[in-house]
């Protein structure tokens, strides 16, 4: 059983996701920003019971991430996978598009998935390769090559 943390996981990509690996028999955390938008977490939780955890996150907010790590920490000693899924995308067009607006991206689709990783580190570390039940899952270091994270990507 892998043990999986989503971010985003309330809808779209990230519940799909959720839903495919709670099928599977994993156990999954699911991270979401809005409380109020969690009624396929919850029916999730109605068939799969304790394999699933619903945590709160804002991904722009430092402190979260250190509540995540704690509360995923409570439950399991280590994490195999984390899916860095939740990301914000603007339907201004590049006529319209503000500066801030390009910068709250940033911020949420590229940093905030690198903080969030660091915070959860120590359980990334404890958690299992794929192909390997002894071994820590595979990290890559910021500004690898493609060739390195090409050799970094485990197939079962």
């Amino acid at each position: 059983m892998k043990r999986v943390l989503i971010t985003g996981g309330n809808r779209g990509l990230g519940l799909a996701l959720a839903t495919q690996l709670l099928a599977e028999g994993q156990r999954v955390f699911v991270t979401c920003r809005a409380t109020a938008d969690q009624q396929a977490l919850q029916a999730l939780i109605g068939r799969y019971g304790a394999a699933l955890s619903i945590l709160p996150l804002d991904v722009q907010e430092a402190a979260g991430m250190a509540e995540v790590a704690s509360a995923v920490r409570a439950h399991t000693n280590g994490l195999d996978w984390l899916i860095n899924n939740a990301g914000v995308m603007s339907n201004d067009s590049l006529a319209t598009v503000q500066e801030a607006d390009l910068h709250q991206a940033f911020a949420i689709n590229a940093i905030a998935p690198l903080l969030l990783t660091q915070a959860l580190l120590p359980l990334l570390q404890e958690g299992t390769n794929p192909s390997s039940s002894t071994s820590a899952p595979p990290l890559v270091r910021l500004g690898a090559s493609k060739q390195e994270c090409r050799s970094a990507i485990v197939t079962p």
